[in-house]
């Protein structure tokens, strides 16, 4: 039958549940729908950095059935940008979530939006996000050099 995989999506999937009584969030909903007793796969998309917590990292982690891909529409990382966009975070709120997810969640895979061009971006904005990108890049390619030298070791 092949794998079967629902995705939950939304303007701001992280931002489940803030509009009812209760206080069932995101990881709620994942929790109980981990407890259906059959084979699948949970995929986050549109998770906002300024709402993804660790209790969410926690849950991810915490399941296999939900898959350790986050994508997460980061936009811009010049904190001027980003306060002109009315993100509600800045480039250290990213680079600390970044770093947390790559540590509670050891095979992560991100996936990101940006924007450039954006009216107010200057040159040296774009340099910024540009560098971030970069470090983001490079730990791409670290966790790729790292899984591939798990597989090459000999077998004993």
């Amino acid at each position: 039958m092949g794998i079967k995989e629902l995705i939950l999506i939304s303007q701001d999937t992280t931002r489940y549940g803030d509009d009812l009584k209760t206080h069932m969030k995101l990881s709620y909903l994942l929790r109980g729908l981990c407890d259906i007793a059959r084979e699948f796969w949970i995929r986050l998309l549109y998770c906002h950095p300024a709402h993804f917590s660790s209790e969410l990292i926690y849950t991810m982690g915490d399941d296999e059935k939900i898959l350790h891909y986050v994508d997460l529409p980061i936009q811009h990382c010049s904190d001027r940008i980003l306060s002109s966009m009315g993100r509600g975070y800045g480039k250290k709120d990213i680079v600390r979530l970044v770093e947390e997810l790559r540590k509670d969640l050891k095979d992560v895979v991100l996936r990101t939006t940006v924007i450039v061009g954006y009216p107010e971006e200057t040159d040296e904005d774009f340099e910024e996000l540009l560098e971030l990108w970069k470090m983001l890049v490079l730990i791409i390619l670290e966790r790729s050099f790292t899984l591939l030298k798990k597989e090459l070791k000999p077998s004993l």
